[in-house]
């Protein structure tokens, strides 16, 4: 067979976030689970909390897109994202160089990629394992803030992981 199908999207997977107490994994250790969604150590007598995932299917993620903007997003600002520096100070004296309507084709871009990464969360976390109530809004009340945003990003991470998987499978 020439085509590779997706398995189904249905079946939900449970991932834990790096920044989790309960987990005991080096630097190293925690980018390869970040990776492969293997490897993942928890300390003796502890449990980390665990966010129940589905895979997003293409109709999905085209759907996750269109509700956080994709046709009103600014062209202008996604140019200008890919070609921003990696480096940091590179980034900071690109920035200060923008004019204007770059600035803000940028900024309306950043926001759409936000809200991209909300909506994304919202059709693709399940449940938060052993708590009551709506993922997101459960999600939002993470404190620190450092917590809540770097559990953002792995689930980010780990949805796409997941959602754009080739012939291995899921």
């Amino acid at each position: 067979m020439a085509l590779y199908f997706s398995t189904n999207s249905e079946n939900p997977f449970e991932i834990a976030i790096t920044c989790d107490p309960a987990l005991d994994m080096s630097n190293e250790e925690k980018a390869e689970y970040l990776k492969t969604g293997e490897g993942l150590k928890v300390k003796v007598g502890l449990a980390p909390t665990f966010f129940k995932v589905k895979a997003l299917s293409p109709k999905d993620r085209e759907d996750v897109e269109t509700k956080a903007g994709a046709y009103i997003r600014s062209e202008l600002g996604r140019i200008l994202w890919a070609e921003e520096p990696s480096n940091y100070k590179e980034k900071a004296y690109w920035r200060e160089n923008l004019n204007e309507v770059e600035r803000k084709a940028l900024s309306n871009y950043e926001q759409y990629i936000n809200r991209v990464y909300e909506e994304m969360i919202k059709a693709a976390v399940l449940e938060i394992v052993g708590v009551e109530g709506k993922p997101f809004d459960i999600i939002q009340q993470i404190r620190p803030d450092g917590d809540r945003i770097q559990t953002i990003s792995e689930l980010v991470i780990q949805i796409q992981r997941l959602s754009l998987l080739g012939n291995a499978g899921k």
